[in-house]
C-alpha cells in the first residue's frame, strides 16, 4: 500500500530540510579556511533559520490536502525518490559532509547542490499546501534561487 504525502507532512519535511541546511552552514563556517568564507556561511545559516521559522508558521494552516494523482501512488513514488536522492538528507549527514570538505570551494559546491535540491522540493511542495501558503512557498523558492546565485558568485570569487 502506498501512502501519499499530505500538506502537513510536506511542511514537516521542509522544516527538516531547512534544519539540515542550517547545520551544514554552521559546520561549514566552523571549518572555513578564511574569514570571508566563515562570514558567508554564517549569513547563509541565518537565512536557513529564517526559512525554518516561516515553515513553522505555515505548519499551523496546512491541512491534510493531498494532490490529485493520475494513478494511485504516483506522488508517493516520485516524492520518495526525491527525498532519497537529497544531498543533505538530515542534519547529521549535513554536519558530517560540511566537516569532511577539504577546500572552501568544495563546501560551496555542496551548498549549491543542497540549494538546488531544496528548490526542487519546494516546487513539489507547492501543490501540497493551500493557495495562501503556496504564495509563501513561491517567495521561499525565489530566495532559494537567490541563494544559488549568491553561492555561484561566491564560488567564482574563491578562484
Amino acid at each position: 500500500m502506498t501512502v501519499g504525502f499530505s500538506g502537513a507532512e510536506m511542511v514537516a519535511l521542509a522544516i527538516q530540510t531547512e534544519q539540515s541546511g542550517y547545520v551544514f552552514y554552521k559546520r561549514a563556517a566552523e571549518a572555513a579556511r578564511t574569514e570571508t568564507v566563515r562570514e558567508f556561511c554564517e549569513l547563509m545559516a541565518s537565512q536557513e533559520a529564517a526559512h525554518e521559522a516561516t515553515f513553522r508558521r505555515m505548519q499551523r494552516s496546512v491541512g491534510e490536502f493531498s494532490p490529485p494523482e493520475s494513478y494511485v501512488g504516483e506522488w508517493s513514488a516520485y516524492g520518495g525518490a526525491l527525498l532519497a536522492s537529497r544531498v543533505l538528507p538530515n542534519a547529521e549527514v549535513a554536519a558530517q559532509l560540511a566537516g569532511a570538505t577539504t577546500a572552501d570551494v568544495e563546501a560551496v559546491d555542496l551548498a549549491i547542490r543542497f540549494e538546488k535540491d531544496t528548490i526542487l522540493f519546494m516546487y513539489e511542495m507547492r501543490g501540497h499546501v493551500p493557495d495562501g501558503d503556496a504564495q509563501t512557498v513561491d517567495a521561499l523558492i525565489a530566495e532559494e534561487k537567490r541563494h544559488v546565485q549568491m553561492l555561484t558568485e561566491f564560488r567564482q570569487s574563491l578562484r
